[in-house]
């Protein structure tokens, strides 16, 4: 541990002169009296570049440079700027604000991501729909997506055409349920509507929940109706019919 010397501004070019060829020198002071200025002109008057490093940007790679594997072990190869043949003086400014806070280069691993189930509903909310099935529906739709882990689900309203409400919530859905219409809807268009659909998974499936009072419907993938007991479908359904009452 070396004692430390107290000098003027005007001492430093002179103090520098007499150590700085031999050994490290570290100049602390106020700030704004001018030790960067005296460190580059120091420099310059013995015809020496000055290769100025920023101590708060300052990362360990910046100095010992990063490894390289020659003949089956790793060597560190300092940067092109601090490595040179010719003499130079090397300035490290601020360097004691270099605290290990500082950010340093590294390997980002970004988060893992988790891939989530989810399904899509058709929800009929003509004039003809009974509350009372609406009401049942939203309930088996949480229960079901609660069971399974299903944060949220890809809904569209239909009345006499469809409203895409983007992905939901299942706790939600409720709340954003408005019936409109006087009675028959049309919920094919909204069928149609997640099989186009780039953000829907291909292999996602779909629960229709009307009263029975629709079109005869196409859907191309896994599905599944939900209709109060005793209503009928007009068409011969292809996936699962669950019935409340």
């Amino acid at each position: 541990m070396q004692a430390a010397v107290t000098v003027t501004p005007a001492r430093i070019p002179e103090l520098l002169l007499g150590l700085a060829t031999v050994r490290p020198v570290f100049i602390w002071g106020a700030p704004g009296i001018g030790k960067s200025s005296l460190v580059r002109a120091f420099a310059e008057s013995l015809g020496l570049e000055c290769v100025s490093l920023l101590g708060t940007q300052l990362a360990p790679e910046d100095l010992i440079g990063v490894p390289q594997i020659r003949e089956g072990r790793s060597v560190f190869c300092p940067p092109e700027a601090i490595a040179r043949d010719e003499p130079y003086c090397l300035f490290l400014d601020e360097l004691n604000a270099a605290t290990p806070g500082i950010p340093r280069a590294g390997r980002y691993f970004p988060p893992e991501e988790i891939a989530r189930c989810t399904f899509g509903v058709v929800l009929d909310t003509s004039g003809s729909m009974d509350r009372v099935l609406l009401g049942k529906a939203l309930g088996a739709i949480a229960s079901y997506a609660e069971a399974r882990d299903v944060p949220a689900a890809r809904v569209v309203f239909c009345d006499a055409a469809p409203h895409d409400a983007g992905y939901l919530p299942v706790t939600e859905i409720a709340g954003r349920v408005r019936v409109h219409g006087r009675g028959g809807t049309v919920l094919q268009p909204g069928i149609d509507l997640l099989h186009r659909a780039d953000d829907f998974p291909p292999g996602a499936p779909v629960l229709i929940i009307t009263d029975g009072w629709c079109d005869a419907l196409r859907v191309r993938r896994e599905h599944a109706y939900l209709i109060l007991r005793g209503a009928r479908l007009p068409f011969s359904a292809r996936g699962p019919v669950f019935r409340v009452s």
